[in-house]
Formats: C-alpha cells, sequence, structure tokens
C-alpha cells in the first residue's frame, strides 16, 4: 500500500446545517483585501495595501 499522490487541499466537505455562517478576509496577492462568504463568493474587495481593520471599517458587520 503506497502513499497518495494527490492531496485534496481547501475544503473538502461543507455542510451548512453543521457550520456557523461567516465571513473569512484574505489578502489577495496584487489586489488588496478580499472578504469571501462560507460559499466562496466575494463580498468585498478593497484595492491597494491598506491595513486589515482599515479595510473592515467598511464592513457592517465587523467587529474589532
Amino acid at each position: 500500500m503506497g502513499y497518495p499522490t494527490v492531496y485534496p487541499t481547501g475544503v473538502t466537505v461543507y455542510a451548512p446545517e453543521k457550520t456557523w455562517s461567516g465571513y473569512t478576509l484574505l489578502q489577495a496577492a496584487g489586489q488588496g483585501a478580499l472578504l469571501i462568504d462560507m460559499n466562496g463568493r466575494e463580498v468585498q474587495l478593497w484595492k491597494g495595501r491598506a491595513r486589515s481593520s482599515a479595510a473592515l471599517s467598511g464592513c457592517p458587520t465587523a467587529t474589532r
């Protein structure tokens, strides 16, 4: 028996009934700060370079 040659990355199982609804803020290389929802859809893109807390100032559900 060998080791697998393909390793899955990212979310492999998404069961909405077993998760909290939320957002993920990440740095999009060369674009800026990107806010995505649990389905991977873009919610907001702040272009340029900024601190994460500055980017959140326009997000209605942000807590600092």
